[in-house]
């Protein structure tokens, strides 16, 4: 009886340590900076499977034909998020051999290393072993390595959402381990500001600009943000009232709700500033291919509040903060930009004439 139990408890837990046994997954994290410059990405040698056993590869028909060793996605020709539909092509991350226990195998006479490659539905290569085994070609145990790379050009061309994304890969070579495992690409959540506009100037140098009957519209500059995750565009102005300082040096303040602000197109949607963070965004600022959104924010008066507002000559400035933020309040990137507005001391005088009138403008 105590022969049996203790049998029994032997398959019990070579039964349960079989089933905890789990492949060895190759994770990718992928630089936000590759990501966000689109520059290409490459690996470190990186571990893909083990070899224990084997010092040569599979020969058939007497030893003249050669079994390459290779990969095939079992999952499909995308990566995809488990969370969610989105997918990067398998286009997107290629691969090669690195090394078999430490060096590359020999080639022998027809042997050759493949370049570099992409995961495929169907088998592809990662190594030409010779043509014959009389020729030779063997390889060390231990580690086997590859490096991966995402060219520049993926970059451009594909939206790199935060998360992860995976493939499921099969090899044919039983003595290496694991025979199954899953690629992983983990993207960053991220927020960047691309563009750095610290100060915009704007000067009024003729008194024309106080007959425009229309509103005052002045243009930011464009904005670039580089991002994984989508996100919301909030502002606000640092204080309540813009600072001014008269071309005499008398100090003074204007109501910073006189100004408005919103973009050149449909991007934002336009309300007064005030000293309290408010969602400019018409809707969510989406990842997008390239992982970059531009807007053009524009500053906006009108004619009225324009002509008793900033009649005097002086220097009038006020700082914007921007905020752009997660969708989920996560993560988010600030920027400021100071702006100045300079009114230059002007003055016109009208000279009547029995046939025109003479103006003159200083």
């Amino acid at each position: 009886m105590k022969t049996m139990r203790a049998f029994l408890i032997g398959i019990f837990i070579v039964f349960c340590g079989s089933t905890v046994t789990r492949a060895q997954d190759v994770y990718l994290s992928i630089p936000e900076n590759n990501i966000f410059n689109r520059s290409e990405f490459t690996s470190l040698p990186t571990r893909v499977m083990m070899n224990t056993n084997r010092t040569n590869w599979d020969y058939a028909f007497l030893g003249l034909i050669p079994t390459a060793p290779t990969f095939t996605s079992v999952s499909g020709s995308t990566f995809t998020q488990s969370s969610s539909s989105f997918t990067l092509p398998s286009s997107t991350l290629l691969w090669q051999l690195e090394s078999m226990g430490g060096q590359l195998p020999s080639t022998g006479l027809s042997g050759y290393l493949p370049g570099f490659q992409a995961f495929s539905t169907g088998a592809i290569k990662w190594f030409e072993p010779p043509a014959s085994l009389i020729f030779g070609g063997g390889f060390n145990r231990g580690n086997i390595n590859f490096t991966f790379k995402i060219p520049a050009a993926q970059f451009a061309a594909n939206s790199y959402r935060a998360g992860n994304y995976s493939m499921d890969i099969s090899q044919n070579y039983n003595d290496f381990t694991p025979h199954n495992f899953k690629t992983i690409l983990v993207i960053p959540s991220s927020i960047r500001w691309l563009t750095s506009s610290l100060t915009k100037y704007i000067e009024i140098s003729s008194l024309n600009d106080y007959r425009i009957t229309g509103t005052r519209v002045f243009n930011l500059d464009n904005a670039e943000i580089a991002h994984t995750v989508d996100f919301n565009l909030w502002a606000k102005a640092a204080a309540t009232n813009i600072q001014f300082t008269s071309s005499k040096g008398v100090p003074g303040t204007r109501n910073i709700a006189s100004i408005k602000l919103g973009s050149n197109g449909s991007t934002l949607t336009t309300k007064a500033l005030s000293a309290d963070f408010q969602n400019f965004s018409a809707s969510n600022f989406s990842v997008v291919a390239g992982n970059r959104n531009n807007f053009s924010p524009e500053l906006y008066m009108s004619a009225e509040d324009f002509k008793n507002l900033f009649f005097e000559a002086g220097t009038y400035t006020f700082e914007l903060n921007f905020n752009a933020k997660s969708t989920d309040n996560s993560i988010n990137s600030l920027q400021n930009t100071a702006v100045q507005l300079k009114v230059l001391p002007l003055s016109e005088i009208t000279i009547p004439s029995f046939r025109t009138k003479c103006k003159l403008q200083f």
